[in-house]
Parts: structure tokens; C-alpha cells; sequence
């Protein structure tokens, strides 16, 4: 996925080809790019151990598809738990049986910041080109 728009011609600092080529090479963990933060420019003060591709960096909302079923129980009752299983089961055969299950499945937007790139499944991003 691509993490980053193309980076003008114009921009005061350059992503590096080589890392050789700079005095003080850094590198953006989120983009992936290089500079050389010896480099000074209106945009980032050396060293300043923030990513002068920033303003180009392309941030993404993450989220999950869910099967949205499911019940409250009492943990420490095991029958409980164990009849809501079953329950449980049973409502996502008779979705399947009578064609509903589209009805239950929603997508939920990450608001704990914990869910990230990595963890997309590798065919849907194959969709993406990459």
C-alpha cells in the first residue's frame, strides 16, 4: 500500500536514491523514505528526527468487517457461556439457512488505534496492486 503521494521536483528536500549519499541519513518509518537531515530548509531544522515528506504522507482509517452477532454472558457461568455459544451457532446457521447473514455483517471504524497495515489479510490487498 502506498504510504506516501509523489513528492515534487520543488520540495526543498529529496528522498535519497543511496544512503551513501547523505552526511546525517535518516529514514521515515511510517513512508519508508530517506533524506539527509544535515539538510536545513523552511520545512524541518536538522537534525529534527521528523520526516520532511510528512505533508505528503498518506494516512489510512482502519477499521473491520464483522459478523455482528453475538450475546452478554456471565464468564464465570460456564453453563451460560456454553448455552450462548449454542445459541449462537444457532442464529449464524439459520442466517446462512435463510439467506441473512449479509444482514448481520458491519464494518466498525478502529477507535483504539490498534489495528494497523499488517494486519489486512493478503488477498484484499491484492486488489490494491500491491
Amino acid at each position: 500500500m502506498q504510504k506516501v503521494k509523489p513528492i515534487p521536483e520543488d520540495w526543498p528536500i529529496q528522498p535519497l536514491k543511496k544512503q551513501s549519499d547523505a552526511e546525517w541519513p535518516a529514514r521515515c518509518e511510517y513512508c519508508g523514505l530517506s533524506w539527509d537531515d544535515a539538510l536545513c530548509s523552511n520545512w524541518v531544522a536538522p537534525p529534527s528526527s521528523r520526516c520532511p515528506f510528512e505533508k505528503f504522507h498518506i494516512y489510512r482509517n482502519f477499521g473491520s468487517v464483522e459478523i455482528c452477532l453475538g450475546y452478554v454472558v456471565d464468564t464465570d457461568n460456564k453453563e451460560m457461556v456454553k448455552s450462548a455459544m449454542d445459541a449462537l451457532y444457532e442464529d449464524v446457521m439459520n442466517a446462512v439457512k435463510h439467506n441473512e447473514l449479509k444482514d448481520c455483517i458491519v464494518v466498525t471504524k478502529d477507535s483504539t488505534g490498534n489495528l494497523s497495515e499488517r494486519q489486512i489479510p493478503d488477498f484484499l490487498l491484492e486488489d490494491e496492486g500491491g
